[in-house]
């Protein structure tokens, strides 16, 4: 087999399985960015889960939002940021997603 053709399927099955575990966001999701200040969209949500996976899983494992505090995520991103040369229009994109899918995964696992 091509080597590029193989990395490019190994590369596929990495990023599929690993953001599996990644909640998908809906309209219900909403209403979780009052706790984390956050004026958003759907389409932003999506479209920071989506720069979160090209960007971030090209260097790492994709951590679940809940993985990590509110200020661990903020703390972070600013480095990840300059490694992986993300912008601060996608940098804010991801941390809604992170942020909000987060307040969303605390609150399913209280119940």
């Amino acid at each position: 087999m091509n080597k590029n053709l193989y990395s490019l399927l190994l590369l596929i099955i990495v990023l599929t399985s690993c953001s599996k575990s990644l909640l998908v966001p809906s309209e219900e999701h909403i209403d979780k960015t009052t706790l984390t200040t956050f004026n958003t969209t759907i389409e932003e949500l999506k479209n920071g889960q989506n720069i979160y996976i090209q960007k971030c899983g090209n260097c790492h494992y994709l951590y679940r939002p809940i993985r990590f505090s509110e200020e661990k995520w903020r703390h972070e991103m600013p480095e990840m940021s300059v490694k992986s040369k993300i912008s601060n229009d996608q940098q804010t994109l991801i941390l809604k997603y992170l942020l909000t899918m987060r307040e969303v995964e605390l609150s399913r696992n209280k119940n």
